[in-house]
């Protein structure tokens, strides 16, 4: 389970275990640079992917299948590239080839890993303007104190530099020359209400890829924060993932 920028492991795929526990072992990792991932002074998502492989290595597990949230999208069709024998499958959630979008929309994925940090790290100038563009974000759900507080904890271990430079990373990657290749099962999970990468690009996505089923959700990207949303995005990840375990 590959998570998304400015979250980790534990945010982006918390109470997944209780949808897919019965069918699936579940891997949860943080990125580099992202809670208690692997620091680094320089982010390169092809690093991510060589460190979700040695995962795969070190747990032994058999060409598993690699399940990728936003910026984990990337990543896990990274793995696939520079490991093929390492995946069985590939399921892709609110992500797409590339996230050369509108101003307005790379000024929301850029937001995205901003949230991630502490406004005492950031000038006072960008944080009021992510503050105005995350106000204008749909939320899925009030949080409870306790909610707030994990996820604070959770990004603690958050270095301010790798996640910058993971969010222009994600603004270079480009995989549509080659994403067509993909030989292994795959489905893509579209959230049709997305703000920060719109449905039409998850599409396009799932269209570059022939064989790739696609399951439509009508949730915005925020929908992994919690709520009657996430409910069904598990619901829909859990479909997902057992047509893609069933062609395995």
């Amino acid at each position: 389970m590959l998570h998304g920028l400015g979250a980790t492991g534990g945010l982006n795929w918390s109470g997944s275990q209780l949808f897919l526990r019965d069918q699936f072992n579940i891997v949860t990792i943080d990125h580099r640079g992202h809670g208690r991932g692997i620091r680094t002074r320089d982010f390169h998502l092809e690093d991510c992917a060589d460190d979700a492989a040695a995962v795969i290595d070190a747990l032994g597990l058999d060409r598993p299948i690699a399940v990728g949230y936003s910026m984990g999208g990337p990543i896990a069709s990274l793995l696939w590239r520079r490991h093929p024998e390492k995946v069985g499958g590939l399921v892709f959630c609110a992500t797409s080839r590339n996230f050369r979008g509108t101003p307005g929309e790379k000024l929301a994925l850029g937001t995205m890993g901003m949230m991630g940090l502490s406004p005492m790290l950031l000038p006072e100038r960008v944080v009021r303007g992510a503050g105005r563009v995350i106000r204008r974000l749909p939320v899925p759900h009030p949080a409870s104190v306790h909610e707030v507080q994990w996820a604070i904890e959770e990004m603690a271990g958050h270095d301010p530099r790798s996640v910058l430079q993971a969010a222009g990373a994600i603004g270079q990657f480009n995989s549509s020359s080659w994403i067509g290749g993909v030989d292994v099962p795959t489905a893509v999970v579209v959230t049709t209400s997305d703000q920060i990468v719109p449905a039409i690009r998850q599409f396009r996505l799932a269209r570059s890829i022939p064989h790739a089923s696609v399951h439509c959700i009508d949730a915005g990207h925020l929908c992994v924060a919690g709520g009657d949303p996430k409910v069904r995005f598990l619901t829909t990840l859990r479909r997902a993932c057992l047509e893609v375990s069933a062609d395995h």
